[in-house]
C-alpha cells in the first residue's frame, strides 16, 4: 500500500498561511509519505498561493523531494441547471486537465456534483443531477 494526502487536509494551515505548497511538499517528504495530491488553481487558489503558474519549479520540488504527484484534483460541480454555471464548471475541468498536463500527473480527479441533501442547488436532486454529472 501506498500513502499519499491531499492539501485539503491541511486547508485550514495553508488558509491562515503556516503553510505552502513548497511547505507541504517538504513537511510530506519529512513524513516519509509515498506521494501528494495537488489541487487545481481555479477552485483552490489558497493552496496556489505565492506559486501561481510556477508549475516547473512545483515540479521540481517534487522530484527533489522523493515525492511521486498521485493525483491532480479539481474541486467542479456538474450539477448546474443554469447552462451558463454548467459551462463554467466544464471550462475548471478543462483547466485542470491542462495543468495536470504540465505537471505530468498520472490521474485527474474529477468531481460530479452535489444534490440539495448533500449542499447543492435547491433545484437538484438525484435524477436531474446524475443526467448532468454524466452530460459533464
Amino acid at each position: 500500500m501506498k500513502i499519499s494526502i491531499t492539501p485539503i487536509s491541511l486547508s485550514k494551515t495553508f488558509r491562515e498561511g503556516g503553510m505552502n505548497l513548497k511547505s507541504f511538499i517538504e513537511y510530506c517528504a519529512e513524513q516519509k509519505l509515498d506521494g501528494i495530491d495537488i489541487l487545481d488553481t481555479k477552485c483552490y487558489p489558497w493552496c496556489w498561493a505565492g506559486y501561481e503558474g510556477k508549475t516547473k519549479e512545483i515540479r521540481a520540488l517534487l522530484d527533489g523531494s522523493g515525492l511521486k504527484l498521485a493525483a491532480y484534483a479539481t474541486g467542479n460541480n456538474f450539477a448546474k441547471t443554469d447552462k451558463a454555471e454548467f459551462a463554467g464548471e466544464v471550462e475548471k475541468v478543462k483547466n485542470a486537465l491542462r495543468e495536470a498536463s504540465e505537471l505530468n500527473a498520472p490521474l485527474l480527479r474529477i468531481f460530479g456534483g452535489y444534490m440539495s441533501e448533500s449542499g447543492g442547488a435547491d433545484n437538484i436532486d438525484y435524477a436531474n443531477g446524475f443526467e448532468l454529472v454524466i452530460k459533464g
